[in-house]
């Protein structure tokens, strides 16, 4: 069963969030202070992730700077660098803000975006992702 990609209601969000595909997700490499975890990722925007560890990460804390490889499930596109800061910890998902992200990686999470847009969502949420009409 696949997920659909959505927008978070009622949340403040610059970006539009998209659901990976179950069968083909998006792993997250992050490095901490105390820490070295490899994830799936719950939900991706140009802006951030969410993605859920059972288990839940020791030494993690609100604000503290991480870095992340991110690989995305797209052949020609091979996995990025990125900085990211630990926004929220609940229960056992985490929400993560990209900081510093360069244009090329935005470039490139833009790309997945509007494909699993246009894979799941029709042509119409493609269209209105691409001028801007989303955010």
């Amino acid at each position: 069963m696949q997920t659909t990609p959505s927008l978070q209601a009622g949340n403040q969000r610059e970006f539009l969030r998209v659901r990976p595909e179950v069968q083909a997700g998006v792993t997250v490499h992050i490095n901490g202070s105390d820490f070295i975890e490899i994830q799936k990722v719950l939900d991706l925007s140009e802006g951030g992730i969410q993605l859920r560890v059972p288990h839940r990460f020791e030494g993690c804390h609100i604000d503290g700077l991480v870095g992340l490889v991110i690989a995305l499930p797209v052949s020609d596109i091979k996995p990025f660098r990125l900085e990211g800061r630990i926004r929220h910890i609940r229960d056992d998902t985490f929400g993560i803000q990209f900081v510093g992200c360069s244009e090329k990686s935005r470039l490139l999470l833009r790309r997945y975006i509007a494909q699993r847009l246009r894979d799941e969502d029709g042509i119409f949420s493609y269209l209105k992702y691409r001028l801007g009409l989303t955010r």
